[in-house]
């Protein structure tokens, strides 16, 4: 005798029934946590130049949004910020900033404001990357001293979405919930220094060299606010005996350069060095080149040296 293979078409029909909920199903379950987003690494003349844009991630996702309705909405709300939504560093440096919800910044997300997301839009905000909606942040010019700076941001999150997606566009369940969660920034502000200077010092045309006027070598220095820094000039490329010497085809000249008192040598090794703290701008010193008037006369013709400044900071 053959037997049908659904003998009992009762219970045929509630496994057919079963396996059409769990393949036509989509749970969106949404999450958010506090978090911190480190924005790296600035050097400060940047920071005092250009406004920098970053993009940050809120934390907030839902694992599935494979198709949304009209009713799901998550709503973020901005309830504040530790330092006034500023980067501080804890010793008197603030970068101000301010945030957006839109990349081209032409949507500012302030204290105190609510932004409601719904519908198709939230298929293109969990696109991003990581699959978070993102805010963007952009900084403020500031002349800032260099370390390490944060803020802390207040968020709450409201949402209502669908659960658990049925057939065609019906939700069988919906997810909500409201939660307040802490975003802290941190950006590390590095420290530089820029020189500028002649490339060229010209002592002129003498005879004897006690005729020979002490020759001014002005030298500019740009460091970050606060940053303490060393500045002095290496031996050249004709030291001898620890003395700076210019040589030509007669032979040499020896002299030396000096703080602009004309007696404080500055150099030739870092221990003969001006020191000094960096303001954000451009600071000037005047140092003076003498030749060693001792030496008398020379055979005519050119003598140079070449040196370099050093800064370390």
């Amino acid at each position: 005798m053959v037997r049908n293979p659904i003998s009992n078409p009762g219970l045929g029909a509630i496994v057919a029934l079963v396996l059409l909920l769990f393949s036509a199903g989509a749970r969106a379950e949404c999450s958010v946590s506090s978090s911190t987003q480190d924005i790296g690494a600035i050097p400060s003349d940047q920071l005092q130049n250009t406004q920098v844009d970053f993009t940050l991630s809120t934390g907030f996702s839902c694992n599935v949004l494979a198709s949304v309705g009209s009713e799901d909405r998550i709503e973020a709300t901005l309830l504040g910020s530790t330092n006034n939504l500023a980067l501080n560093n804890g010793s008197g440096g603030s970068l101000p900033f301010a945030l957006f919800l839109d990349s081209a910044r032409s949507q500012p997300f302030n204290v105190n404001d609510t932004v409601a997301f719904g519908g198709s839009e939230l298929l293109s905000l969990f696109s991003a990357a990581g699959g978070a909606i993102p805010i963007y942040l952009t900084t403020a010019l500031g002349n800032v001293p260099a370390g390490s700076y944060s803020d802390s941001l207040s968020l709450r999150w409201v949402w209502d979405v669908c659960d658990l997606g049925g057939a065609g566009d019906t939700c069988v369940t919906r997810s909500s919930g409201d939660q307040v969660v802490s975003l802290t920034i941190t950006l590390v502000v590095s420290p530089v220094c820029g020189i500028t200077a002649a490339e060229l010092y010209d002592f002129g045309t003498a005879t004897l060299m006690s005729a020979v006027d002490p020759l001014n070598v002005p030298i500019s220095i740009d460091c970050t606010l606060q940053q303490s820094y060393k500045l002095y000039l290496d031996g050249g490329d004709n030291q001898s005996g620890g003395r700076r010497r210019m040589v030509g085809a007669g032979g040499s000249v020896k002299y030396n350069i000096f703080a602009q008192d004309g007696v404080t040598p500055v150099g030739p090794k870092a221990k003969d060095s001006l020191s000094g703290l960096g303001s954000g701008f451009v600071q000037s010193f005047n140092l003076l080149a003498k030749v060693d008037a001792s030496q008398g006369s020379l055979a005519a013709g050119l003598y140079e040296d070449r040196v370099r400044i050093v800064v370390e900071y």
